[in-house]
Formats: C-alpha cells, structure tokens, sequence
C-alpha cells in the first residue's frame, strides 16, 4: 500500500495555538520514530474500508506491521500524537475525523497523562468519555476498539516495573476500561498482553523491542478484522464514465496547455535518486478538497514506487495569493525543505480582489521568492484552475487579469505553469463535455478533479522524460518583478498589540451566532471588538502590514494609519459574509519605506447595509 505523510493546515492551525499539546517536553517520551503526525494512506479504491490508528509513540511501533496485514482489505490511516485526556484534544479530534469518513478507529492514549497537572483530579473519566462521544459523534456507523496503555518499566531494569508511574497508569486503565464498559466499546488488552513479557522491553522505561510490538500489531489487526466483518472489503463501485467526447490525449489545438521553462530536474533527481521527497499543495477550497490533489499523490507514488513521499495539504478555503503570502512560512516552510510546491490562487484572486492586480502578483511573487531564498532547490508548479468569467474572458480574447499577473511570476522565475482554465474552454468549445452538465462548478465534479489530474500528469510526464540530472542545480533569482512583493511576508504576535478600551484579546475565539467557520479560524486566539471607537496599535519593522480577521455577518468597517498619517477606511464585510465567519486577509499599507513602523487601527461608525453589528476579529497582524 503506498502511504504518504500527510499535514493537513487545518489541523496545523489548531496544534499552533494549543500551548502544551503541540510538543512533549518530557525527553522520556519522544515519538520513538518519525515523529508526531497525521499519515494517510492513498485511496484508489472507494469502496475500501478505511481505518484510523491512534496512539502516542507505541503506535509507532506497530503500525507498519499493522498496515501490510490489512493491505489489500482496508486502507489505514495513522495519527501519533503526544497528548492526554483534554477539552483541547477533544476539539483536536474533531478535526483529525473530518479527514475520513472511517468505517473503524482503534484509539488508545495514556502514557502522557500520568504526570502530576496533566490531568486533574476527577476529571479523567469525564473526559475519555467525551473523547469517546466525540468519535461517536463524528463517525456514528463506525466501529471503535479502545486499547489501554502498555506497562512502564524501570530505567535500565526492564524486568522490573515502575514503583511511581506504572500505578498511575494502571488506575488510569481501570478508569479507562470502565468508560469503555458504559458506552459498549471493546477494548484490546495491551497492558496485559506485554506485562506478562517485561523481557521484551527495551530499557528506556516506556518502548519495546521488535517482538513486543509484533504482539500490539497481531492484536490490533484481529480485532480491527472482526470490526470489519459487517463490512468486508468490496468491489469498487464502477468510477463515473467520462463525458464520451473527452479524452485526456485529445487536445483540442493538438497542443498543450503547460509552459515547462526551467522544469523540475531538481524534484525528479531527489525523488529518482534519493528516494524521499516533499511536496507541497498551497491553494483555496480546490486544493483543500482533495481531488485533483488525491489524483497527483498518486501519480507520484505509481511513477516512483521505491519512494517515500511527505504530501503537505496547505489548502483553505477563500484563501489567494496574498494570504498565502504570508501563512507560507507557517503552513509550508515550517515542515522542512520542500522539493516541489504546487501554488494555485487564480480563482480566489479573481475573486476576492478583482480590482487589486497588484496585489495578485505581489502574493504570488511573495511565494515564489520567499520559497526560493530558504530552499534555491525547490521546483515550482502554478496551476490555473478555471471558473465561469475565466472562461469569458477567453472567449473574448482576453487573458483572466489573475492569470496574467501570475505567469508574470512564473515567467521570471522560470517556473512550469498549466492553464486549466483555458483547456477547460477549449475542451468545451470544441464540444468535448459541458460545463453546466459535467464539469459543474468552480469546486469541479469529479470528472472535473480527474481532467486537472489527467492535465498534471501530462506535463509531469513531459517534465520527467529524458535522464534524470546528475546534480542538484539551485535556481536563479532574478531581479523582483515588483520590489513591493510580500517576499518577508510572516505573522505577527497578536500578544504585541497594544489594546485600548473595547479590544480584548479572546484565547480561544469561536462564533455565538451558529455560523459557519473554518478550521483554523475557530477556537484561537482573536483581538475582539464590537464597537466604535474600540481601538488598537502595533509596531513592526518592514514595508507593509495588514490583518487576517473574520469577514463574518456582524463584520463592521475600520479606520486605520500608519505612523500618526491620516485615517484611511476599509469596509470588511464581504459579498460572502451573510453566512459565514470567512478568514479575510486585508493590506493596510504595502508601500512604506524601509524601517520601523507604527499602525493604529479602531473600528469605525456604520457598517454596511447588510451586516449586522460593527464588529472587528483579528486572528493575526500581517507583517511584511
């Protein structure tokens, strides 16, 4: 089975503002491994079972053995994470489910909850039962299988257990089991299938040798086999049938729709040769939704079976160039050195600030330059996805504004760059399928995902032809097509703002309204207003600076200046902010000499005739 690890951002965003549940701090309890993370297999065949491994470092252990047992019959998932019974893990969960659905989870947590503080008092049975409710929750048809935690030893005497932390661990599996007894969830006996066996510990107090995990791994396969009795592994439903005038060979020009430039020796060489690689997906709600992403994995995985792949999902929803701009170190650059970086923003560029086209270039070349100057190595990809005006324009002989500023990009950077959106017209104009009873919509049906990734294969298949490089070459950086991009582009620390009357900085900001949010956006800290007059102030040293707020029904208008000049005004509710708390990200001022800055914004009288109230959430400063 070919198995990726997968980031996903929106899990991302909640570990980034969960102090204490991000990384362990006891040396004792590393991940013994590859480190904490959420890995997922590649689907290819829908009507698989899936299942969802959960566990801290002993999971670590056994999951390899586990997944080749189940190949073939189930698609496994994995999520090794350090942390204990919580209301943050709760909320943590929910996220890690909305990667499914799961037909079974096998979950265990324990061994880093025994410390005095973690967990208090009273509170451990109410909290692995809301744990519990969660999963149920999320995943009502599946089945679940609690495992307790495994024996601690003494240090350098494995043979003998713990005096002080092996009997927190049994109480805790007392209560545990007890829980799992009242909500009719079976249990798989780790505890007492390894107690039995001290000798196969490995010395260190908490992890075992090789035989013991093949035992946890022999275990939990035969309960996840009888979980999946009432679900055996089917036929795949037959895929959709192409509209029968579409065939990804059947270019209606008889040319393609990719610009190689420079290609990508760099990504084929360290995926050909090494055998590692990292790639990355940065886009909007397209790129979020798997699909055309799902269909790229694995092309990669086929055309490089020996290779071990990282895919790091950093899709949200709304979201262009700009902010892309400036989360990039956050949600990309944070996990290591990236081999290829796939970036698309068309669509939410023409979108969102159709009138902005300086904007749309100075995002994407922030991207493109911020990545170059940590990693010269890193190939670029720009995808240009199609929506109804881009198809208009087109048709009209025009070339979509958003597009334009992008190649721009491409071209000076000497990136390869594929412009779905134009093929999409031809195909359609040459009758090939329809939009309105095939492709859909701007999020496309999946024959829509499946001709993006019929189109990516074929430039991939192009990039990769000929003999793979015998070096790494870094690339060339060229002269800033605009000296104003948001290159430096970072988040600043909300904690550095300095509040006046009627701002408040919430730790944990989520909507009161029964609107809809997006992951990341949603139980993190926020500055809050809701109204006039409220004010706040923040230093930076750059160039520009803006804010990432929440655009959602009761978005109100702000008054902003920059070093004392004259108050500016920006309107923050949205053509989209009746029914959603949407993640906007504004540009205050990006054209400010060099140097140490000082900005003021407060919220402004009025609001727009559609909104409800005048209030302002900032979830991060925008720093350039």
């Amino acid at each position: 089975m070919n198995r990726s690890t997968f980031f996903s951002i929106g899990l991302a965003f909640c570990l980034a503002f969960t102090p204490g549940l991000f990384a362990e701090n006891d040396p004792r309890l590393h991940s013994d491994g590859k480190g904490w993370r959420l890995e997922q297999a590649t689907i290819v065949d829908a009507g698989r079972p899936r299942v969802l491994l959960i566990g801290d470092s002993i999971l670590n252990g056994y999951q390899k053995q586990v997944i080749t047992a189940l190949e073939g019959k189930a698609y496994v998932d994995t999520w090794v994470n350090p942390y204990h019974q919580s209301e943050h893990l709760n909320l943590l969960l929910a996220e890690v489910l909305a990667k499914g659905p799961y037909d079974v989870v096998h979950f265990n947590m324990g061994l880093h909850g025994w410390q005095e503080g973690r967990i208090q008092p009273g509170t451990f049975e109410p909290l692995t039962k809301a744990y519990v409710e969660v999963l149920k929750a999320k995943l009502p048809e599946a089945k679940l299988i609690w495992a307790n935690s495994t024996p601690v030893t003494v240090k350098g005497k494995p043979e003998a257990l713990d005096p002080d932390i092996n009997p927190i661990i049994v109480d805790h599996n007392r209560m545990a089991d007890g829980v799992m007894a009242g909500l009719q969830v079976p249990v798989n006996d780790f505890y007492g299938l390894l107690v039995k066996r001290l000798d196969l510990a490995r010395g260190d107090g908490f992890h075992w040798n090789g035989p013991a995990y093949e035992m946890l791994a022999d275990a939990v396969v035969k309960s996840v086999t009888a979980a999946l009795g009432e679900k055996a592994p089917s036929a795949s439903p037959p895929a959709p049938e192409d509209p029968p005038g579409y065939a990804s060979a059947k270019l209606p020009k008889g040319s393609d729709y990719f610009e190689l430039r420079d290609g990508l020796a760099n990504a084929r060489r360290k995926f050909a040769v090494e055998k590692k690689g990292r790639i990355a997906f940065l886009g909007g709600s397209i790129t979020a939704g798997g699909g055309w992403r799902d269909h790229t994995m694995a092309y990669f995985e086929k055309t490089f079976p020996e290779t071990e792949f990282e895919f790091i999902a950093a899709g949200i929803g709304s979201l262009g160039s700009v902010p892309h701009a400036f989360r990039l170190e956050r949600d990309v650059l944070s996990k290591g050195p990236v081999d290829l970086l796939f970036v698309e923003a068309a669509v939410n560029d023409s979108s969102n600030i159709p009138d902005l086209p300086d904007q749309m270039l100075r995002g994407m070349e922030g991207v493109v330059r911020h990545v170059r100057e940590v990693n010269p190595l890193t190939d670029i990809i720009h995808l240009h996805f199609a929506m109804p005006p881009h198809l208009d324009d087109f048709r009209a002989g025009r070339l979509p504004v958003s597009i334009a500023q992008h190649e721009k990009v491409a071209v000076a950077y000497g990136n390869p760059s594929l412009n779905l959106s134009r093929e999409v017209t031809e195909r359609i104009d040459v009758g090939q399928f329809t939009w309105e009873g095939d492709f859909k919509n701007l999020h496309p049906s999946p024959f829509g995902h499946r001709l993006y990734g019929d189109s990516i294969a074929r430039m991939l298949e192009a990039a990769f032809a000929g003999s793979v490089a015998e070096a790494a070459k870094p690339h060339t950086m060229p002269a800033p097509v605009d000296p104003k991009s948001y290159a430096r582009g970072r988040f600043g620390d909300l904690a550095s703002a300095r509040l006046g009357a009627g701002f408040v900085l919430d730790p944990a900001w989520k909507a009161t309204d029964g609107k809809g949010t997006r992951a990341g956006f949603v139980n993190v800290p926020a500055l809050v207003a809701t109204e006039p007059a409220a004010e706040f102030a923040f230093d930076f040293e750059g160039t520009g600076c803006g804010l990432f707020l929440a655009a959602g029904p009761d978005a109100g208008r702000i008054e902003y200046r920059i070093d004392g000049s004259e108050w500016r005004a920006l309107e923050t509710f949205t053509n989209w902010s009746a029914g959603l708390h949407l993640p906007w990200a504004v540009i205050l001022d990006d054209g400010l000499d060099p140097g140490k800055h000082t900005a003021t914004v407060r919220v402004a009288e009025g609001h727009h005739e559609k909104s409800t109230g005048t209030a302002l959430r900032v979830f991060h400063l925008l720093l350039n």
